[in-house]
């Protein structure tokens, strides 16, 4: 693949992945009050119909440049070494994560509730998240935006600048931006996700591992979320002005 087929496969890519994205940022822009937003369900449907078109188009300028489906991460991985790469990548976000909320709580001295920002504006989009709505929201993300950003992005990243270190670098911070919406703490709390995800991905030469590792990591932090909506602390954050 030419360097000139890669930039163009990203440049159709992003033509097709922002535009519904900026309506539905403009979208939550104009909502102020809990009961304006939409249903959960219907925002995990129109989501995951938005990544999964931006995955088959993916696929398809893949198919296109006749590149195998095994250059973008979609072939047979071994399940045990696929769980296994899986786990070790779940523990090291979380390891990873920990550390970036210390050092920037250190930095900025910033206070519970603004280190809540991310959880509040999930809170506020989904409410108290059913176990249906969990598994939904884990599953479609961790399926299309692997194949987007990891198989098909960050592979294309790689002809560009010609190195996996900097293809992840890119590559991360194209992925964290995305998470805005959630609050510049959201950003930074997923740039090292991605990293780890990205670098999963590049030493399994497979999605199998990255995509599993995502979808534990959003069923994790949305089971969490759950939990403990229940405590009255949690509300306080969760509702500052309340």
């Amino acid at each position: 693949m030419t360097r000139a087929v890669a930039a163009g496969d990203i440049l159709i890519v992003a033509a097709v992945m922002v535009v519904p994205q900026v309506a539905a940022a403009m979208l939550r822009a104009s909502v102020h009050t809990a009961a304006e937003h939409p249903p959960p369900e219907r925002t995990l449907a129109a989501n995951s119909m938005i990544w999964a078109t931006v995955a088959a188009l993916a696929i398809y300028l893949t198919y296109r440049a006749g590149q195998p489906m095994s250059s973008i991460g979609l072939r047979w991985t071994n399940p045990a070494a696929a769980f296994g790469s899986a786990i070790l990548a779940t523990v090291t976000i979380y390891a990873c994560l920990i550390a970036t909320v210390v050092v920037m709580a250190g930095l900025t001295r910033a206070s519970p509730q603004t280190m809540a920002e991310p959880a509040r504006e999930v809170y506020g989009m989904f409410g108290r998240p059913t176990w249906g709505l969990i598994l939904g929201i884990a599953g479609s993300a961790g399926v299309f935006e692997e194949i987007v950003f990891r198989g098909f992005l960050l592979t294309r990243l790689r002809v560009l600048v010609g190195s996996w270190g900097v293809a992840v670098v890119i590559g991360s911070v194209l992925f964290a931006l995305p998470h805005i919406w959630e609050g510049r703490w959201a950003v930074a709390l997923i740039l090292p996700v991605a990293v780890v995800l990205s670098i999963t991905f590049v030493r399994a030469r497979g999605l199998a591992a990255p995509m599993l590792a995502h979808f534990l990591f959003n069923f994790l932090q949305l089971a969490t979320i759950r939990a403990l909506q229940d405590l009255p602390e949690w509300q306080e954050i969760l509702n500052p002005a309340s």
